[in-house]
């Protein structure tokens, strides 16, 4: 299975420099030619570097160098240089990737949605090598620690609302880890349950009260006049909270849309461009 493309003048120094890169010796990968380099006009002058496959080696090569290889030829291939910093184990099932890169706005993309399509994609070639699905995290410059805080943020402000006024509330729509964040964060609360709504990758989360027998027997009795007036002060507290919860909701946003600003302007990468840098 192919994980690098490296330029060389020969074989040895494609899988030294192939070595190097991913953090191996040489003898838990191959190299194949790809391209031969030519020589100088008339044959004088320095001859161009070979374009070399870089091949694993059945039970030699790690499954981090395999991970890191396809990090890097991906990445390269979109027309992004990228460092692999880390690559560890954080649960059972789960390998997380660390990466930098000077142009990771363009990585990242309007809210985290290029990284999470970069992460389905690696998780399929991975694939092609463990023969089973991965669970690869894919992260670049502590992005989805950064995103992490503000949606355990932004739902306890949603919980708050919601034990205030008794009303449910939805938010918007999340990819299945931003999920299991706001799920993962609201779970001691026992005033208030989160449920997933919709259909596909993308879901939002409605946060509700959990309401008590004596409560919801309280919600069919008649209300005297006093309890009318009460009701609407709370309307207008209801207002003021959920101006509030918008208003953060906007924040977050317009921070991460300044943060992948240049995306937009950014040229696409078609896949004749891909092909002819092959």
């Amino acid at each position: 299975m192919q994980i690098l493309e490296i330029q060389a003048q020969n074989e040895k120094e494609a899988l030294q420099i192939a070595a190097e890169n991913l953090d191996i010796s040489t003898d838990e990968i191959q190299a194949s030619i790809q391209k031969k380099g030519a020589s100088g006009f008339l044959g004088l002058g320095a001859k161009k570097p070979s374009i070399y496959q870089i091949d694993t080696i059945e039970n030699k090569t790690s499954i981090n160098a395999v991970i890191k290889g396809i990090v890097m030829t991906v990445l390269n291939k979109m027309g992004y240089k990228v460092k692999v910093i880390k690559i560890e184990k954080v649960e059972e099932d789960k390998i997380y990737i660390e990466i930098s890169s000077a142009q990771a706005a363009y990585i990242i993309g309007k809210r985290g949605k290029t990284l999470e399509s970069l992460q389905f994609l690696i998780n399929l070639l991975v694939q092609q090598y463990t023969k089973e699905p991965p669970k690869l995290l894919l992260d670049i410059e502590n992005y989805r620690e950064k995103r992490e805080k503000q949606l355990a943020e932004l739902a306890k402000k949603f919980a708050d609302y919601v034990i205030k006024t008794g009303r449910s509330r939805l938010m918007d729509q999340l990819n299945p880890y931003e999920r299991r964040v706001v799920h993962m964060t609201l779970q001691e609360n026992e005033k208030i349950s989160t449920e997933s709504e919709g259909v596909g990758v993308y879901k939002r989360i409605r946060i509700k009260l959990v309401k008590s027998e004596s409560e919801k027997n309280l919600d069919v009795v008649d209300k005297s006049p006093d309890e009318d007036q009460a009701d609407f002060a709370d309307s207008q507290e209801e207002e003021t909270i959920a101006s509030e919860i918008t208003n953060d909701s906007n924040e977050i946003i317009t921070k991460e849309n300044n943060q992948a600003e240049k995306v937009e302007t950014e040229p696409a990468v078609s896949a004749e461009t891909i092909e002819n840098n092959n």
